[in-house]
């Protein structure tokens, strides 16, 4: 047997923690005490971004490396809105402020002494207006304590040590509306280069995710020379996603309607136009403005990204949710994958690494690189390892269908499924994860008092 197919058995004996949970498990962790058990003890998912909403923010830290903490969480691209000023002094120098002026969106205050701390909060909540929101970072981990911050109206209290990513899902959470539907989620495929299978991937996985979902989902195939979405679907197109590039304003249910093709019950296609002269500058003022627009009309939007490299392709990578890095096991693909790895590390430094998939292994056993080089070149374990199945694709691409279609049974719809869940975050019932929402107002919470006269 082929040295790389060795490898991969091995691989794959290795089990869930091995192959299709290694990127889950990569992430950056955090120890869970009981504050953090009272939350839930689970990371959030899927939270939406705050870049609209031109947040104020105040912090008040009482160490450098808080000060630190909160400028990194900040710097992050979901909080790319809030405008932010930071302070020395903790609790005294926030009350001797808004004594003066009136109170931001959100204020953050390190707290590291419960000597009198509840007090500080009710006289805090005097002083700040009434939609101001209060996060406290302490050292305290009190059941008790929390309990007790919380009903005096602050939205959240985080304990020291924490990593950044801790705050940053808080602020998400403290102004995520819990009565708005969702925002969908964008998930987009990286191919590291032509022929990795990356388009079929994309396609199959937004099968899986509106069968897993029970929902809705957009697939935009932005390749707008070369796109062949609409073979692979098997329909006939129009202009699909060039008209909703020139004017995103016009994106609604008529529009999506009238330029989108069902793929099935609950797959809509926007394809590429086909175009050599396509206006690529103009994409990249557009891209931005498109995605927000069709994330209010789908629960996902799944992305056919072309290998080309094209200046709006850093846009797709900083805005979507859900990264999936496609790649092959030859030299090209391995240099390539490496070089993409890093540079989303650089783009997204506190977001989940990217779920990394290796296709067609097996296709060219005397020309692949092995795959233990593989690894140790991109120094990360794939998410999902897809091999070579040239039955059930050859018949997919003939048929116009999904592999999954072609044969129900096989490893390869098996691993498509696999990586619907992933992506989708799906629990073995198939319902996604959900954010939890906090509290309302420091000043609500606070029994209802008015800021005096």
């Amino acid at each position: 047997m082929d040295t790389n197919l060795d490898q991969l058995e091995a691989l794959e004996g290795e089990g869930r923690d091995g192959l299709l949970e290694a990127e889950i498990l990569s992430g950056q962790t955090r120890t869970t005490g009981v504050i953090e058990l009272l939350r839930g003890g689970q990371r959030s998912t899927g939270l939406p971004t705050v870049g609209g909403l031109n947040l104020t923010v105040h912090s008040f830290h009482e160490t450098e490396a808080t000060a630190a903490l909160i400028c990194q969480a900040f710097s992050d691209r979901r909080l790319a809105g809030a405008a932010v000023k930071a302070h020395g002094g903790g609790f005294a120098a926030a009350e001797r402020l808004y004594g003066n002026e009136g109170s931001p969106h959100l204020v953050i205050i390190e707290a590291n002494e419960t000597d009198d701390l509840l007090a500080h909060v009710e006289a805090l909540a005097l002083l700040c207006e009434e939609h101001t929101h209060l996060v406290l970072i302490g050292t305290h981990n009190d059941v008790a304590l929390y309990r007790d911050l919380l009903r005096r109206g602050i939205s959240d209290y985080l304990v020291q040590p924490m990593d950044v990513l801790a705050l940053v899902e808080t602020v998400l959470s403290v102004f995520a509306d819990p009565g708005a539907v969702p925002d969908g989620k964008v998930v987009a495929f990286l191919p590291a280069k032509g022929g990795c299978g990356s388009s079929t991937l994309a396609h199959a996985t937004a099968l899986e995710l509106s069968r897993r979902g029970d929902c809705h989902v957009l697939v935009l195939d932005l390749d707008l020379a070369f796109g062949a979405a609409d073979l692979a679907f098997n329909v006939e197109t129009g202009h699909g996603i060039r008209d909703a590039l020139v004017d995103p304003s016009r994106i609604d249910e008529v529009f999506l309607r009238r330029h989108g093709v069902a793929c099935g019950e609950r797959v809509t296609l926007l394809a590429a136009p086909v175009q050599l002269e396509a206006d690529l500058e103009a994409m990249a003022r557009t891209i931005e403005p498109v995605l927000t627009a069709l994330k209010k009309h789908a629960r996902f939007i799944v992305l056919d990204l072309p290998h080309s490299w094209p200046s709006w392709m850093l846009t797709v990578a900083r805005l979507a949710d859900e990264l999936v890095v496609t790649t092959t096991p030859d030299l090209a693909a391995m240099r390539n994958t490496r070089n993409l790895l890093d540079l989303l590390a650089s783009l997204r430094p506190l977001d989940q690494t990217p779920h990394l998939v290796l296709n067609r292994v097996g296709q060219n056993r005397h020309g692949e690189v092995p795959l233990e080089d593989f690894l140790q070149t991109v120094d990360r374990k794939p998410t999902l390892v897809v091999r070579h199945d040239a039955d059930t694709f050859g018949k997919a691409a003939s048929y116009g269908k999904m592999p999954q279609d072609v044969n129900a049974r096989s490893k390869t719809a098996q691993s498509l499924g696999q990586l619907g869940a992933l992506v989708g975050h799906f629990d073995a019932g198939g319902k996604g994860h959900r954010h939890r929402s906090t509290g309302g107002s420091l000043l609500s919470g606070l029994l209802h008092r008015s800021k005096p006269a």
